[in-house]
């Protein structure tokens, strides 16, 4: 599924109660950039821009709780709750 996507992989993580999908391209040990979309987005919309750095770094384009595939929990999260998410 990843080849077919353009993603080299997909990751799932624990957090806010949920387990949070992450989309990963480019080679593993290089430099990270993560990519958090806003509101009503999600790793795919990256995609061009993981193409252009993936030579150089390891892309990690990260699904929300609520966005993309990564399912919400029961209470829709505001922007703290989101914000916690991610650090978690």
């Amino acid at each position: 599924m990843a080849a077919m996507s353009g993603w080299n992989a997909f990751e799932l993580t624990a957090a806010a109660g949920t387990r949070t999908h992450a989309a990963t391209l480019g080679p593993p040990g290089a430099p990270e950039v993560v990519c958090l979309p806003g509101l009503r987005c999600s790793h795919r919309y990256f995609l061009p821009l993981a193409r252009r750095l993936a030579p150089q770094a390891r892309v990690v384009a990260v699904d929300l709780p609520g966005f993309g595939r990564t399912r919400g929990p029961r209470q829709p999260l505001d922007m703290r709750g989101l914000s916690e998410a991610l650090a978690d």
